[in-house]
């Protein structure tokens, strides 16, 4: 392969979520929805995770010794703000040491501050269905910014908030487990209105913050090239969950049925510093009319496609492996005219083997995007460490860092290692791939 080679100052790093990694995270929706009985594939409840609250310290060392120079993570809000108006110092002060933590071992801290999961007083008032969530985000990411501003460059408000509206309020699938397709789009639309004051209050107390907005994608192409209602469900889809949302950042509005209220359309529109992609994998759409929900697309895997994950999802398409996706869509948002950063990229799979092929190639195919002029400024992988995948348990391993959850033992796989050579060269050449037996194409 043709060496690619990464800027001076590129962040290499991984990402990880409170809820998933963190343990004894009680207060909050998803730890009701794991009790609920048949709601998590393998029956389980996150419990005690990976005990990173506890063993940060250890992890962000570890990290460190394979060469990372940022790490993304979120912030519990449930922990922060257990009942309504009541600030836990105690609480502050562990993510002021967590973020502290990070910059003591040479890496860059990436700060989310809702990935997935909502304070129980808030969900008994509708959650993110209440309009009065986009007025507590707003003081919770006061509280946060008063605490990490002066150590925390980077910030992603809201965790991919298409993702969220669709799995928790009409799929169900995800806590609180609603299935009301309309009374999702106003959570989407409150979303959005509040990562646009968390945008606002961020700079005005730190006007050189970099403020992102977080998204996941995915390639939609026509399961028949040839077939036009195959190439207009697949637009369809492409346009509700990957674009109308990105647009909304530059026009204050979207074609769908997001309607960001009049007075918030200029908060909307100017809330982003840099553009932040989840990648995963790509889906072959198909035209089916027995498919309202989703556009009339079904998902089909083609014969002779690779799956993207290894595992759980039963009979669901789990996506095809598609390392040019990335390319794909780095170059779509790089066309919007802000720095673009990787933020999850990942697969699950119980053969380490695969991650590394997985890892190596679309790293690759990120360096060709920046080949091709894309002004792409860090790579963070999906996931730091095994951890609970929401409603899969635990029957998912994205972890590049394999963790016994009976001991909670550490063991840096081939993945993290080739991960630590990559970022300590800034890039990817045959020799690497050789050490490692993986094959780029």
């Amino acid at each position: 392969m043709k060496p690619i080679t990464f800027p001076k100052d590129f962040y290499w790093g991984g990402a990880t979520s409170s809820h998933q990694v963190e343990g004894r995270n009680t207060n909050n929706d998803w730890f009701v929805f794991e009790q609920l009985y048949g709601k998590i594939a393998d029956g389980t409840v996150s419990g005690d995770a990976c005990d990173h609250y506890s063993r940060f310290r250890e992890d962000f060392a570890l990290l460190k010794s394979l060469n990372h120079n940022a790490h993304r993570f979120s912030v519990e809000w449930s922990r922060v703000e257990p009942a309504r108006d009541y600030i836990s110092k105690v609480e502050v002060n562990h993510y002021r040491q967590v973020a502290e933590s990070i910059r003591e071992n040479g890496m860059e801290p990436f700060v989310t501050l809702h990935h997935f999961t909502t304070p129980l007083w808030l969900a008994r008032t509708g959650g993110w269905l209440n309009p009065d969530a986009i007025e507590r985000f707003e003081k919770f990411t006061k509280v946060m910014v008063d605490a990490l501003g002066d150590i925390v460059t980077f910030w992603m408000p809201i965790n991919e908030p298409v993702v969220y509206t669709f799995l928790s309020f009409m799929d169900g699938s995800y806590a609180p487990g609603m299935k009301k397709p309309l009374a999702g789009f106003n959570v989407l639309t409150h979303m959005l209105v509040a990562h646009g004051r968390s945008y606002r209050i961020i700079k005005e107390k730190y006007p050189d913050a970099q403020v992102g907005f977080n998204k996941h994608m995915r390639i939609f192409d026509p399961y028949r090239e040839d077939n036009k209602r195959d190439r207009a469900a697949a637009a369809r889809m492409d346009r509700v969950f990957n674009m109308d949302i990105i647009d909304a950042l530059f026009t204050g509005e979207t074609a769908g049925r997001v309607k960001v209220p009049v007075e918030e359309k200029t908060a909307v529109r100017e809330s982003s510093d840099f553009l932040a992609l989840n990648y995963y994998s790509k889906d072959s759409i198909k035209f089916s009319i027995f498919h309202p929900g989703t556009l009339f697309g079904k998902t089909i895997m083609p014969e002779g496609a690779e799956s993207s994950h290894e595992g759980a999802y039963g009979d669901k398409p789990e996506g095809e492996y598609y390392p040019h996706g990335i390319r794909r869509l780095l170059k779509i948002l790089d066309s919007y005219g802000q720095p673009v950063y990787v933020t999850e990229n990942g697969v699950s799979t119980n053969n380490d083997a695969y991650r590394v092929k997985y890892m190596a190639n679309h790293i690759a195919e990120a360096g060709r995007a920046m080949e091709d002029g894309v002004d792409l400024r860090g790579y963070l992988f999906w996931s730091t460490l095994d951890n609970f995948e929401w409603n899969e348990g635990y029957l998912m391993r994205f972890g590049m860092i394999h963790v016994d959850f009976e001991t909670q033992e550490r063991t840096v796989q081939d993945s993290a290692k080739l991960f630590g050579d990559i970022a300590k060269k800034n890039g990817l050449d045959d020799a690497l791939c050789k050490k490692y037996n993986a094959v780029v194409e």
